[in-house]
Order: structure tokens, then C-alpha cells, then sequence
């Protein structure tokens, strides 16, 4: 192996070598202007003469995933050699190997944790076109507050899967993917193995390498049951329907499984939820304004409180009705958005609400009517529980319509509290009490023995110049905080929000900030909603930076809308039409983008051409 410590690659300097993989050497390097510090892996072997092609066009594919529980590539490149290399960001705490070894098992609230960002990234993956084909506990790292799947670059750094004839790769290998040819649910049957390992701490099969490869293709496992006595049916059933032989006989995808496997631990009280799962009820033709509502309701998400499904995340293949009553029935927030189409939508009306307030009856799930369109609903099953927005006007009528939202978020939250508060109160010890005991009291009453005094001179002008200071110290640190408010008071007065309005964009700020500068800082759709957030309370050259920043990672029409809304903003017509022509070549049907180019052209006295845009505004979706 030749030394390269000391050397440069792109913008990064190899400091030591970190560890040797069974085709690649890793080194840890800083880079050079940041000193901040990454992972490189380079292949120990040249590429095949044609290879060098492949390699760089399949490592761009692998650096445009971009989500916050995949470790990210941060660059790739060839040495002069013929090798190449890939450099990754690093993880200091080291991977769930280094942490659960040994036969050490998972606490199941922590597991369901874990299992659940392992799955959403595989499926973000899977969506992509991506196998991740070498599962296993190395390559998932470890952070202070989350997990990350690394080496998606190992089909591009190795010209196909690793070798089998590591134990610990073997270990977790599908049948399938032991024969050359994985799918998706290859990475189903990875992840259900080291779950079954995690609960009961013994790997599924044991033996040499080539032993355990023979095992995964012809032999059963053992129940996991018969281990561990105390795992329901239920949830051995969906261990095992994951570790099936033949992929076709897994759950359809990897976030099926996870909904299963959350479920059947729920069901037996083994964990509890820890964020509130949302569902919308709605008719079709209301889409765009359900979507404006899941932007506002993105504050909530990034701050860990609740996760959203509706309709549109069924994928091709899937059994809608089928998913349409899985994320009906395990919902704990169910939203009807009320109006004529909801209520003439027979689906909508006869069966999705029908069920929903069975739910809401059985205490089951808390049902919330959001009126979008003014409607009679006198004698409607759901007219007896209270709606939003709180002053009950329906969305489009509000003259400001993000405040309809802000005031319809603000609602869900206080819910979502409450239902927290609720659970937290459930799960305390039996006898526990916050109020202080009889003898704590007493214990606290007693007072503090008195040091004997001591007799010396005080100097008493410097004792006195000491006071000064610190007087006019606190003096000083009061007409800060004062001059704070009075800022802080300005600024909520030229936003035009309430108080409370204003305190939920700022919350939704710290939310995004925290998920860019913390957990992903190529997640699009933080900088988007952080891009929101600020133009709501007129920051608007910082929502142009963040939305741009979000066009450079994902250039799609919704970002596109948010720059020409803030551009309409500060009065720059003729960029803000430009930027709403660039979003309705992305998407031709994007009412906000019609509407926000009606207003424009309104302002710009081309009335003709702003009734055109608005007349198509209006039949896409929006109103008033």
C-alpha cells in the first residue's frame, strides 16, 4: 500500500490513514481553507481502461443525493494513477458497529428511532434509482442526535458489490444480491437482519463467511420468538415476512415495512410515538391550496412534531385504497379540508370522513375539519367538532391568506402539544408527583450554618468604585434589552403579524436554521422554508439568499414562485415575471405561479395579459 498521507487531492490534504476496506484504503483529510475534516476512500486497484468514464458519470449521480440521514459526497475525482477517490463527510462517532457489537441489543424506543431514518433514506434512495447493496451495521454512522447511511459511492468506487467473503458483509446479505442480482428488497431483508440481531443480540445465521452465504439462500432462521419470548406474533411476523427468500414475497417497499414494524411495536406498547403523524383528507381539486397549507405546516415537521402523508405519496404499483387506509388508520392528526368539492367527492365524504370520525369517536385519532371554501355543512357528521381556522372563515376569504395558514398551523400545534403532554403524563412512573416531599421541604427549611466572621480593614473605595461598575453594567445590559424589544416591536409592527404569528415564523427559522447548519446543509427543502419563513416577516433580501440557495440544489417551480413572490415584494417587476415564466416551464401547471404572474402584470397595466393568467390561476386551483 503506498503511504499517501501528507498528500493533496482537490481542495483536501490527507492527514492519516483511517482504515483499509476489502477494496479501497480510507484516509482521514482536512480541507485545505476550512480545516474541516472528511473521509477519502480510494481504490487500492487502477480502473479498467473505458472504466474512468463510468466512474465519474455514476459518482455524479451519487452526489446529487441529498438527503439528511445519507452521508453525503462532497467530492470524487481520479489520481493520476488510474484510482479513484471519493471523499465523503466524517462522522466522528464512528458507525453502530463500533457502538452495538458483541451481542449487544437496541432498546426498542431507540430501534424504532433508528429503523425509521434508516428506511426513509433507503427510500428516498430507492426512489432515486438507487440500491444501496452493502447494508450493514459499518455502513450506518452515527451523530449526537441521528443516523446516516454511508457508501452509496461503493458501486462507482468498486465497479460493482463488495466482496462476500468478509463475515460482516455476508452476514447481511440478501439471497438475492448474493447471486448478482439486487432490487430493492434487497435492502429490506439487510435491514431486517440486524433488527432481528439488535432485539435478540444474535446474528441470523453464524458460520465462516461461505456458511452463512449458503444459510441465507436455502435455510430458514430461527424464530425469533423462541429467543426472545416476549416479542409479540405480530411483530416476529414482520421480521420474518422482511427476511422472506423471494423479494416479491417482502412488503412492497422499504417504508411498508416500516410502517409495520413501527405499528407492531406500537401495538404491544413497546415504544411510543414521538412525532404526531398527520393525514389530509381532501378532494383533488383542492390541491394546490392543500399544498400551500403542508409548506406552512413544514415549521412543524423540521421542528420534529409531526410527519404528513396524503394521497400523492402513493407510488406506481402500489395499492392505493390499500396505503390510503394504512396512513388513515395509524394517523393520530386526521385533517378533512372542507369545502363543495370535499363534500361532493363521494370518496372523500362517504368513506374517507365516515372513517375518520369512527376514529375520532373511538379516541383513537383527533379529527379536525380546516374549512378551505365557504360551504354549507349544517347537518354534516363532522359540523359538531371545532374547525380552522379559529375564527372559523374559510381559507379564501381571508384577505391575507398565509395568515389563514399561520393561524391553522398555529391550531394543529396546540393540539399536538397537548396530545404530548398527554403521553408524557401516561408514561410517568406509577406514584410519581413533581410536588417536593415533606422531608425535602424540612431539608430546605433548614438554614445554612453561618461561617464564624472574620474581622479585616475593607478598602472601602475600591469596594465602592466595584459597586459602580457593576451598577452601571446592569444599567447597560437593561437599555440592551430594551432597545432589543424596542426593535423586536418594530419589527413585528412593519411584518403586519400578531405577536403570535411572528414568534411562529421566528420558531420556524430556528427549526430550518438548525436543520441546514446542523443535520444537511443540501437539504432543499429547509433552505425553501427558511426562504418562506423570512419573506413572511419581510426579510426579504435573506428569503432571495435562501431561496436561491434552494434553486441551486433543486430547481423546481414551487422555489421558482417563492423567488418571484419575494421579487413582487421589493417591486422588481420585470425579474419577478421572468422567474414565474421559469417555474411554469418547469411545472405548465402551477396555479401560484399564474397568480403571482396576474398580479405582476395587474401592477404593470397589461391588463389583458393579467386576466389571461389569472382565469388560468383560478381554474388550476386558486380563488379569490
Amino acid at each position: 500500500m503506498t503511504d499517501l498521507v501528507g498528500q493533496q487531492l482537490k481542495q483536501y490534504r490527507l492527514t492519516h490513514h483511517y482504515s483499509q476496506g476489502a477494496l479501497a484504503d480510507v484516509y482521514l483529510a482536512e480541507h485545505i481553507r476550512s480545516q474541516r475534516q472528511t473521509i477519502i476512500k480510494i481504490k487500492r486497484t487502477p480502473l479498467a481502461e473505458g472504466e474512468s468514464k463510468v466512474f465519474l458519470q455514476e459518482a455524479a449521480r451519487i452526489a446529487r443525493l441529498a438527503h439528511p440521514h445519507i452521508v453525503p459526497v462532497l467530492d470524487f475525482g481520479m489520481q493520476q494513477d488510474g484510482r479513484p477517490f471519493v471523499i465523503q463527510r466524517y462522522t466522528p462517532d464512528g458507525s453502530l458497529r463500533t457502538r452495538y457489537s458483541g451481542g449487544v441489543t437496541i432498546h426498542i424506543d431507540v430501534l424504532v428511532d433508528y429503523v425509521d431514518q434508516i428506511t426513509t433514506a433507503l427510500q428516498y434512495a430507492h426512489q432515486k434509482g438507487y440500491i444501496h447493496g452493502n447494508l450493514k451495521p459499518g455502513n450506518i454512522m452515527r451523530t449526537k442526535d441521528k443516523v446516516l447511511l454511508a457508501d452509496f459511492s461503493l458501486t462507482a468506487i468498486t465497479g460493482g458489490t463488495e466482496k462476500l467473503d468478509q463475515l460482516e458483509t455476508a452476514l447481511y446479505a440478501a439471497p438475492e444480491r448474493i447471486q448478482d442480482e439486487p432490487t430493492p428488497a434487497s435492502d429490506q431483508y439487510a435491514l431486517a437482519t440486524m433488527i432481528y440481531e439488535w432485539i435478540c443480540g444474535d446474528p441470523l445465521f453464524e458460520g465462516s463467511p461461505l456458511e452463512v452465504i449458503q444459510q441465507h439462500i436455502h435455510d430458514d432462521p430461527a424464530s425469533l420468538r423462541a429467543k426472545m419470548p416476549e416479542v409479540s406474533r405480530e411483530l416476529e411476523w414482520v421480521i420474518m415476512t422482511a427476511l422472506a427468500k423471494e423479494p416479491a414475497q417482502r412488503f412492497s417497499n422499504i417504508q411498508e415495512f416500516n410502517q409495520a414494524f413501527k405499528a407492531a411495536c406500537e401495538e404491544e406498547g413497546l415504544v411510543s410515538s414521538e412525532s404526531t403523524r398527520v393525514f389530509f383528507s381532501y378532494a383533488q381539486r383542492d390541491q394546490s391550496l392543500r399544498d400551500q397549507l403542508e409548506n406552512h405546516l413544514s415549521n412543524l415537521k423540521y421542528r420534529g412534531l409531526i410527519t404528513t402523508w396524503n394521497a400523492r405519496e402513493i407510488k406506481a404499483g402500489e395499492n392505493a385504497i390499500q396505503q390510503m387506509n394504512i396512513h388513515l388508520n395509524t394517523a393520530h392528526i386526521i385533517l378533512l379540508l372542507i369545502s363543495a368539492n370535499f363534500l361532493a367527492s363521494d370518496y372523500c365524504y362517504s368513506q374517507e370522513m365516515m372513517q375518520a370520525i369512527k376514529r375520532h369517536q373511538d379516541g383513537k385519532a383527533h379529527v379536525i375539519p380546516v374549512l378551505l371554501r365557504p360551504v354549507v355543512f349544517t347537518d354534516a357528521p363532522f359540523a359538531h367538532l371545532k374547525p380552522l381556522p379559529s375564527n372559523q372563515k374559510p381559507v379564501v376569504t381571508w384577505r391575507n391568506r398565509d395568515s389563514a395558514f399561520v393561524d391553522i398551523a398555529l391550531g394543529i400545534e396546540r393540539i399536538v402539544n397537548h396530545r404530548r403532554k398527554a403521553m408524557s403524563l401516561d408514561t410517568a412512573s406509577p406514584g410519581y408527583t413533581s410536588t417536593p416531599s415533606r422531608q425535602t421541604t424540612t431539608q430546605r427549611s433548614i438554614p445554612e450554618p453561618q461561617a464564624p466572621a472574620l474581622e479585616f480593614e475593607y478598602d472601602h473605595a475600591r469596594e465602592e468604585a466595584y459597586k459602580q461598575r457593576q451598577e452601571a453594567y446592569r444599567r447597560e445590559q437593561e437599555e440592551y434589552r430594551q432597545r432589543q424589544e424596542a426593535e423586536r416591536r418594530r419589527a413585528i409592527a412593519a411584518s403586519g403579524l400578531s405577536t403570535q404569528e411572528y414568534e411562529y415564523f421566528e420558531q420556524a427559522i430556528a427549526a430550518y436554521t438548525h436543520a441546514i447548519y446542523s443535520i444537511d446543509s443540501n437539504d432543499a427543502a429547509a433552505w425553501r422554508g427558511r426562504g418562506h419563513a423570512q419573506a413572511a416577516i419581510k426579510l426579504f433580501e435573506e428569503a432571495l439568499q435562501d431561496f436561491e440557495e434552494a434553486r441551486q440544489l433543486a430547481p423546481d417551480a414551487e422555489t421558482y414562485v417563492g423567488i418571484g413572490d419575494v421579487l413582487v415584494a421589493l417591486e422588481r417587476w420585470d425579474e419577478a415575471i421572468e422567474v414565474y415564466q421559469q417555474a411554469l416551464a418547469l411545472d405548465e401547471s402551477s396555479a401560484s405561479a399564474y397568480a403571482g404572474l396576474s398580479t405582476v402584470l395587474y401592477r404593470l397595466h397589461r391588463i389583458r395579459d393579467a386576466a389571461i393568467a389569472y382565469k388560468r390561476a383560478r381554474r388550476l386551483g386558486i380563488e379569490g
